[in-house]
C-alpha cells in the first residue's frame, strides 16, 4: 500500500516534490520520483513485500522504457509472474508490483483483465509517449484526476492534487448539498469542480493530446436461481474464502485482524487459526451494554490471539478536526472517530490489517436490504399503504423498542418509517433510509444565497438512477446498485482514508476478484433465508462457528447520546457558533442552533445530523476555504 501522484508535461519539481510530500503518511519507507521532459511521477512506499530497496518505485521494466507507480496489492502475483518468467520476463524483485509491469508489456491496458487484487497505479510508456491510469474493479484504492492545460494531473488523494498550481479549489455547491443528502457522494464527481475520481475498474489514457476514460462493466449480481443446494455452495463458498486468506496473509511484516462479535471477521479468525497462522485482534467498543467488544473478546480467547480492545469516550472528541483533515474527500458519519482510533491503535503493533468489509455489501447483511427487498416484493404493496396510515399514530418510543438501535428513533425517525412505507418509487424507499437530511429539511437550513448556487440539480433523482429495476429484480438490483455507489464512495473510503492516515494497510477478503465472482452468481436463497441474512456466508461458518453463526445481526452503533452531552456539546457549539455559521454563508445560524438543542432528544438522526454540519464545517477548513 502507498502513494502515488504526477502529471503528464514539462517537469515542476516544486510541484512534485509538494504532492508527494503531503500523502507521505501513505508511504513513509521510501520515496522515489521519476521526472522527464514528458512526465513527473512520484511514489511514497509502504513496504509489505520484499522490504528490499530492489522493490522501490518508480519500477521499469527490462529496457527502461516504461515506469510504473502503484498503490494495491495484487494477489494473484505469483502465478503471473511464473507464466512472465516463462515468457521471458526478467524480474529483479519479489514484490507484487513488478508483476504489472511486464504485463503491461505484453497486454498495454488490458492486463487489469488478469490482475485479482486491489490496486491504483500509473504506467508510462516511453516509446508511445502513453500514460495509462487504472483502478480496481470494487473501487478499494482511490485515485483522483484532473484535466488543466492540456495536462493530466493524478493522485491517491485530493489534497495532493490541490498543490498542484493549475488544479482550481472550486467548491461545487451541489456537490455540498449531496453530501448533506446521503452523508457522502456517489459517483465519479467530488467536491471540487475540477477533480474527479477513476470510476472502478476504469482506465484513463493520454496520449497524442487525447484523453479516453474506459469505463469498466458495473458488478451485477444475478436474479436467478439455479439447483445447487445450500450445502454444495457453502462448501464452496468456504473453499474460495480458504484460498483468498492464505493470500491475504501474505506480507512480510506483523498483520492483524479487526474482530467484533459478528459473523463476518468471525469466520475470517476461523479461517486464519485452520491455515495455521496467528494474528494479532483488534476490537471497539464505548462501554455500552450494546457492545460487541465483548464477544470479540470471548472469539479472541477462543482462537488464542493476542487481543486489544480499545474504548472509545468523549475524551477522543478532539480528533474530530484531524481527521476532517484526512477526509480530504469527505464522507459524514460518525463512525469515522472510532474507526480513526482503531486504525491508530492497530498500528502500534503491525503493519497490515484485514477487516470483514465487504461482507455485507456482497450477501445483502445491511437493514435496508432486507428492508428493501420486502418493500419490492410482490403482494406487499396493500400492506405498506395500510401500515403507512397507521405508523404516524403510533407513539415514537414504541417503534424504538422494534428498532435494531439501542438509541431512541423519535418522531422524525417515525416519519421516515411512514415515508418509507408510503414511498410510490424504489428510488425514493431507499433514500428514505439514506437521507441525512431531506431535500425539505436542507432547504430550510440553506441561507437564500447558498439554496440560489445549488441551480436545477436534483440530487435525488440523479442519485436513484439504477433502481428501477428493484421492483423487478428485488435484492440482486439493490447489491448491483450499491456495489457501483455505496461500496466504493463510501465503505471503502473511509476505509482507505482512516487505515492510510496512519501507514497502516488495509486488507478485504470479501472483496477479493474469487469471492466477488462467487457472490455475483449466487441465486437469492443463498442471501435470505428463515436462518436471517447472508445465509451462505452463516452456513458456511456453522461448522467452525455453532455460537456465531446464526447470531442476529448487531449494527455497529455509535453512541451519539453520550458525544452530544458534557464536552461533546460545547465543541459542537463551537463549531457550528453562529459567527462561524454566518461567516460561512450556507446555513441560517437560528437553524443550526435549534438543532443542536434538539439533538439529545432524537440521537439516532439528530445526532448524525449535527456531526454532519459539523463535519463539512471543519473539512472546509481543513480544505483552506
Amino acid at each position: 500500500m502507498c502513494g502515488i501522484c504526477g502529471f503528464s508535461g514539462p517537469p515542476d519539481t516544486g510541484a512534485l516534490f509538494g504532492m508527494a510530500s503531503v500523502i507521505n503518511h501513505r508511504g513513509p519507507d521510501f520515496h522515489g520520483v521519476l521526472e522527464t521532459p514528458e512526465i513527473s511521477l512520484a511514489h511514497t512506499r509502504l513496504s509489505i513485500i520484499d522490504l528490499s530497496s530492489n522493490a522501490n518505485q518508480p519500477l521499469s521494466n527490462e529496457d527502461g522504457t516504461a515506469h510504473l507507480i502503484y498503490n494495491g496489492e495484487i494477489y494473484n502475483y505469483r502465478d503471473l509472474r511464473e507464466e512472465l518468467v516463462y515468457r521471458g520476463h526478467r524480474f529483479k524483485s519479489q514484490t507484487d508490483s513488478e508483476v504489472i509491469i511486464h504485463l503491461y508489456e505484453d497486454l498495454e491496458e488490458e492486463l487489469t483483465t488478469r490482475l485479482n487484487g486491489m490496486y491504483a497505479f500509473a504506467v508510462w510508456d516511453g516509446n508511445s509517449k502513453t500514460l495509462l491510469l487504472a483502478r480496481d474493479p470494487a473501487g478499494i484504492k482511490p485515485l483522483y484526476y484532473t484535466i488543466a492545460g492540456g495536462k493530466l494531473i493524478f493522485s491517491s488523494e485530493i489534497k495532493s492534487l490541490l498543490l498542484h498550481p493549475e488544479v482550481s479549489k472550486e467548491i461545487e455547491p451541489a456537490a455540498i448539498d449531496g453530501l448533506l443528502a446521503v452523508r457522502y457522494l456517489p459517483g465519479e464527481k467530488t467536491p471540487f469542480k475540477k477533480i474527479l475520481r477513476l470510476p472502478p475498474g476504469g482506465r484513463l489514457i493520454h496520449h497524442d493530446g487525447e484523453f479516453k476514460l474506459i469505463k469498466a462493466e458495473p458488478l451485477t449480481f444475478t436474479d436467478e436461481d439455479d439447483r445447487r443446494s445450500l450445502d454444495d455452495m457453502a462448501d464452496e463458498y468456504r473453499r474460495i474464502l480458504m484460498e483468498t486468506l492464505k493470500d491475504h496473509l501474505n506480507a512480510d511484516v506483523p498483520v492483524g485482524l479487526h474482530l467484533s462479535g459478528g459473523v463476518d471477521s468471525a469466520t475470517l479468525l476461523a479461517g486464519i487459526s485452520r491455515l495455521g497462522a496467528k494474528v494479532h485482534t483488534f476490537s471497539i467498543g464505548f462501554g455500552t451494554k450494546n457492545d460487541e467488544h465483548k464477544l470479540a473478546e470471548k472469539l479472541a480467547d477462543q482462537f488464542g490471539t493476542v487481543h486489544e480492545s480499545i474504548i472509545i469516550g468523549p475524551e477522543h472528541l478532539s480528533l474530530f478536526e484531524e481527521i476532517a483533515g484526512v477526509m480530504d474527500d469527505p464522507v459524514l458519519d460518525p463512525i469515522l472517530l472510532p474507526l480513526y482510533v482503531l486504525y491508530r491503535e492497530s498500528k502500534k503493533t503491525v503493519k497490515v490489517v484485514l477487516t470483514g468489509e465487504g461482507a455485507d455489501e456482497m450477501l445483502g447483511g445491511y437493514l435496508h436490504h432486507r428492508a428493501l427487498n420486502w418493500w419490492a416484493g410482490k403482494g406487499n404493496s396493500c400492506i405498506r399503504a395500510a401500515a403507512s396510515g397507521i405508523v404516524p399514530r403510533i407513539p415514537p418510543g414504541w417503534i424504538s423498542k422494534f428498532f435494531p438501535y439501542p438509541a431512541k428513533v423519535g418522531a422524525r425517525g417515525r416519519d421516515r418509517l411512514a415515508s418509507f412505507l408510503s414511498s410510490k418509487t424504489p428510488g425514493s424507499a431507499y433514500l428514505s433510509f439514506a437521507h441525512l437530511l431531506t431535500p425539505e429539511e436542507r432547504k430550510d437550513l440553506y441561507n437564500d444565497d447558498f439554496l440560489s448556487s445549488i441551480g436545477p440539480v436534483n440530487f435525488e433523482s440523479e442519485f436513484a438512477e439504477g433502481l428501477g429495476d428493484l421492483c423487478e429484480k428485488g435484492l440482486p438490483a439493490l447489491l448491483s446498485f450499491d456495489a457501483g455507489k455505496w461500496l466504493p464512495d463510501y465503505t471503502m473510503l473511509k476505509q482507505d482514508r482512516l487505515s492510510m492516515a496512519h501507514s497502516l494497510e488495509g486488507r478485504y477478503p470479501y472483496l477479493d476478484g474469487r469471492l466477488v465472482e462467487f457472490c455475483l452468481s449466487l441465486p437469492p436463497k443463498a442471501r435470505f433465508s428463515h436462518n436471517g441474512d447472508k445465509s451462505i456466508l452463516r452456513h458456511a461458518a456453522a461448522s467452525w462457528l455453532p455460537e456465531v453463526a446464526y447470531r442476529k445481526k448487531q449494527a455497529f452503533y455509535f453512541p451519539a447520546e453520550i458525544f452530544l452531552s458534557g464536552p461533546g456539546s460545547e465543541l459542537f457549539k463551537e463549531i457550528l457558533s453562529p459567527e462561524r455559521i454566518k461567516k460561512r454563508g450556507i446555513f441560517k445560524p437560528e437553524k443550526i442552533i435549534q438543532l443542536i438543542k434538539n439533538a439529545p432528544g432524537e440521537p439516532l438522526l439528530l445526532g448524525k445530523q449535527v456531526f454532519g454540519l459539523a463535519f463539512v464545517e471543519l473539512w472546509l477548513q481543513k480544505a483552506g476555504l
